[in-house]
């Protein structure tokens, strides 16, 4: 019996079935994110979904997400609160938000024009929506009995083959190493 990731069987009912091709390298993130750094998820806010493409559907949906930069790799500042969108694909957002990992995240978004609502205090002007990549969030799935550590993602759930092209890495600090390597 493996380990149990509790993100990922929170998207498990929309992802299975799905083929979705994460293999992307560093050097390729790198070139197709606006901003990449590893940062502590703070909240997702399961209410007030917003279509980013309007009659797009539920699946096209993004919740809001904040976190706050540790350390930044490309686009942002350490210390810096993220305010992202991010498409669940029809999971229940009740049960991501609840599946969060604690432990320190590696995220890449886009930079969008589009506005989303803002967190309580600011103004929507004020926050600028960052579009969370499908590749991530990656977090670090710690070892478990003789299971070794392994970086997963909430989209594939620690699927070794997305992983090659970075050389196989293990914690998010090994990943962070990759994409600094690449620059």
């Amino acid at each position: 019996m493996g380990r149990v990731d509790p993100l990922h069987e929170a998207f498990r009912p929309v992802t299975d079935g799905i083929s979705m091709d994460f293999s992307i390298t560093p050097e390729e993130l790198l070139r197709q994110a606006d901003g990449i750094a590893v940062v502590h998820l703070d909240q997702l806010h399961a209410e007030n979904p917003v279509d980013l493409v309007p009659s797009a559907g539920v699946a096209d949906r993004r919740h809001t997400l904040e976190a706050t930069v540790l350390r930044p790799i490309q686009g942002t500042r350490a210390g810096e609160r993220l305010t992202l969108a991010w498409g669940l694909l029809g999971a229940d957002p009740t049960e991501v938000a609840a599946a969060l990992p604690q432990s320190e995240v590696l995220l890449a978004w886009r930079d969008q024009d589009n506005t989303i609502p803002a967190p309580a205090g600011e103004t929507p002007e004020s926050t600028l929506v960052r579009d969370l990549m499908r590749e991530g969030p990656w977090y670090e799935l710690p070892a478990d009995g003789c299971l070794p550590s392994v970086v997963t993602s909430a989209m594939w759930g620690g699927d070794d083959r997305t992983m090659a092209p970075w050389g196989g890495p293990s914690t998010v600090a090994e990943m962070e190493e990759a994409l600094r390597a690449a620059r």
